[in-house]
């Protein structure tokens, strides 16, 4: 496993828990993307800031988690440099009505970013095949332009026509 050691990983966590992950076997994982989470609280996301070199994390529509839980992660884990948070339309894990706690899950930290996701799996499956294969764009690097862009106080008219508008959350199209 040493000679090949896992950098991305795209998982449901929901059986074994983001704490599930602070084995050696994951010691070496950049980009992360959680499916699915067991528990959604700070306590339930520790083993996340030991990962050493984990410089980008999604938590993705199912992987619903407390707001604390982006202040923690983007307060105490020094190598993260994207923080993700993709929501739902069709299933309101973003909307301002109703009891969902997850309407909250706001930051000033430019490496937050959130995204609508309302692909099916056969969409998102093609979308990281073009992107792996093709050299094209997969949502890492448009979070990592949308980061460079606040960072540097350039607007998002200039390159959101080289990204697809289905990555940029409904917050930012109302500027393009």
């Amino acid at each position: 496993m040493n000679d090949l050691p896992l950098r991305m990983l795209s998982a449901d966590l929901s059986m074994i828990g983001a704490n599930g992950i602070s084995t050696p076997a994951f010691e070496n994982l950049t980009h992360l993307e959680i499916l699915g989470l067991k528990g959604s609280g700070v306590e339930d996301c520790e083993a996340l800031k030991t990962l050493p070199k984990l410089t980008h994390l999604c938590f993705d529509v199912s992987a619903y988690v407390e707001k604390e839980v982006i202040d923690d992660m983007l307060k105490h884990c020094p190598s993260l440099l994207v923080l993700v948070y993709a929501f739902s339309p069709v299933d309101g894990s973003f909307e301002s009505s109703g009891d969902n706690p997850n309407f909250s899950i706001v930051s000033d930290d430019p490496r937050f970013v959130v995204f609508e996701e309302d692909v099916c799996m056969e969409v998102a499956i093609a979308e990281w095949k073009r992107s792996s294969t093709h050299g094209q764009s997969g949502f890492w690097e448009v979070a990592e332009k949308i980061i460079e862009a606040r960072r540097s106080k350039f607007f998002f008219f200039c390159f959101c026509i080289s990204i697809r508008l289905e990555f940029i959350s409904p917050v930012c199209r109302e500027f393009l």
